[in-house]
């Protein structure tokens, strides 16, 4: 393997040496959060357990927006300028109610190289975006090479990520991080520690079983045929390893029909 000097380099502008700048009289990058709420209740993420066991959020679900503007005048009238501001949280940022106002008084009070919103995008609607000045792009060059694949793909695996904590009605897996470190998680990491197996390991074996155990209880509504695309994608892009073999193998036995099981069959490699 051969080493990559990524000096200078950043995905953000040019990268600057910190021990050439250390100590900072100004911070590179500040952080908001401004909702303490979310629409999805991911399992590894501390909104899909109780309330009351998120001990360290704040019961104010919504930042003021007179705070908010504060902090940016309190930042503009410092003289100094951020490289990254960035609004984020423990939550969804977009559901903020000022989100658009909050974004564009940052800007025209231009304290930082670089504004930024991390968010899951599930409520940027067309209106938002407009608001946002927003501009979606994608490579079309997949959907050319496979017509209307990219719809089922994308429709399946909308409902997988949604059944890890349950789609509507559906069983799910794992359903609430505790049930994902209790049932699934410690077990695992149990058995595959005594083989110096490692943790990132044993998060991997995890998330294929509860993915196996999800689509299984899909396919009893869904053809999955997106879920059955993808597999066949990686096939195409990387081929299988042995493990991801075994986890085909699987999702197949389970709930793979004769049409599925003969598409995936041409990238097994191991006789058993």
């Amino acid at each position: 393997m051969k080493a990559i000097d990524l000096t200078g380099k950043s995905p953000g502008g040019e990268r600057q040496n910190l021990s050439e700048i250390l100590p900072l009289d100004f911070p590179m990058i500040l952080q908001i959060f401004p909702h303490y709420q979310c629409c999805s209740q991911c399992s590894f993420c501390l909104f899909s357990i109780e309330e009351d066991k998120r001990h360290f959020v704040s019961s104010i679900k919504s930042m003021p927006s007179e705070l908010y503007k504060k902090c940016i005048d309190d930042i503009k009238n410092s003289r100094k300028k951020l490289k990254v501001f960035r609004i984020v949280g423990l939550g969804e940022p977009l559901m903020y109610p000022y989100i658009s106002e909050m974004c564009k008084y940052a800007k025209k009070s231009n304290i930082a190289d670089r504004i930024e919103v991390i968010t899951n995008a599930i409520p940027l609607s067309k209106k938002l975006s407009e608001k946002l000045k927003i501009e979606v792009k994608y490579d079309s060059s997949y959907e050319e090479k496979n017509p209307k694949k990219t719809s089922i793909v994308i429709r399946d695996g909308t409902r997988h990520e949604i059944n890890h904590h349950g789609f509507r009605g559906y069983s799910g897996c794992p359903r609430t991080l505790d049930k994902h470190v209790q049932l699934i998680y410690e077990p695992i990491m149990d058995v595959l520690s005594k083989k110096r197996f490692s943790n990132e390991d044993a998060h991997y074996v995890s998330n294929a079983l509860e993915d196996t155990i999800l689509h299984d209880d899909l396919s009893h509504g869904f053809s999955l045929d997106g879920i059955k695309d993808f597999l066949k994608d990686v096939g195409d892009c990387s081929g299988f390893s042995p493990f991801y073999e075994a986890h085909v193998r699987l999702n197949m036995a389970l709930w793979g029909n004769k049409k599925k099981k003969k598409e995936l069959k041409k990238y097994f490699t191991k006789d058993k």
